[in-house]
């Protein structure tokens, strides 16, 4: 719960009338609050229509919070809990809220602490920012993750290489995967098939290497970054991950899927020089 000042300092009464707060929203984007941390009472209001519905007066902060991403929510009220008991004077957050659709959406919030006559109250404003933070994930997603698949291309997959090299592990080795005959099924049966097949071939390595990491480097390749305990380990998961391939089957067609697969094991390469001899 969100701590609160004591409430038996002076308590005084918001003055500013509620249908005079709604004119205020007129001279900003999307929306007005206020909390009187004393009371805790929480008032707001928007102009526009997705976020209409939070319009509220005098709600416990704690209700409010209720409508926040429950992946936002514990980071939001830890940081406007520091920033009620701290010395900081402006607040500034941005999350995710569900609206009247039932649909999440990204808020940019801020706001100032005032103290007067023993009262904490905190003004502040709010902004939809979806469609910004829409933008921001798709561009992230065309340059890191591949289109057809959705897993990590190569560039993502190299961050995450560094990641584990930041982390001090070191017991770890690629698994670099190649459809056989890809050219000939594209060819032989058409391009759809031959995607069908690797959106199948993804969906199982994204399935038995949850704790791992799985990217596709290009059109028929596939890198998994494997960790082990003892090297021995390679070997069995390999004689696993062949067995495993084998599962994959393309409804009406008589099309036998296998596989070659590189191994390197980390010994302090960089992520292209252990790519290189996989």
């Amino acid at each position: 719960m969100l701590k609160k000042f004591d409430k038996s300092q002076k308590i005084e009464k918001e003055n500013i009338p509620y249908s005079v707060f709604k004119d205020l929203v007129d001279t900003i984007q999307d929306g007005l609050w206020i909390y009187n941390v004393n009371e805790d009472k929480y008032t707001s209001y928007s102009k526009n229509p997705r976020l209409s519905y939070l319009n509220n007066k005098d709600m416990p902060i704690n209700q409010i919070t209720l409508n926040i991403h429950k992946d936002d929510r514990e980071n939001i009220m830890t940081l406007f809990n520091q920033f009620l008991i701290g010395t900081e004077k402006k607040y500034e957050s941005i999350y995710r809220v569900k609206n009247d659709k039932n649909d999440y959406m990204w808020i940019y919030s801020r706001g100032v602490k005032k103290l007067k006559n023993n009262i904490v109250k905190i003004y502040g404003s709010h902004l939809d920012i979806t469609e910004k933070m829409n933008m921001q994930k798709t561009i992230n997603d065309l340059a890191y993750y591949d289109s057809l698949t959705n897993l990590p291309n190569k560039e993502k997959i190299s961050l995450e290489f560094l990641d584990i090299i930041n982390s001090n592990i070191v017991n770890f080795s690629f698994f670099l995967i190649e459809v056989d005959n890809f050219d000939y099924i594209n060819n032989m049966f058409s391009y759809e098939v031959g995607e069908q097949l690797l959106k199948k071939i993804s969906i199982l390595l994204e399935k038995r290497y949850k704790k791992q990491y799985v990217s596709r480097l290009n059109e028929s390749q596939f890198l998994i970054i494997y960790f082990f305990d003892k090297k021995n380990d390679i070997i069995k998961e390999l004689n696993n991950l062949f067995s495993y391939i084998n599962e994959i089957y393309l409804e009406d067609l008589e099309l036998t899927i296998s596989i070659c697969c590189g191994v390197s094991v980390y010994k302090n390469q960089n992520f292209k020089d252990l790519l290189k001899y996989t």
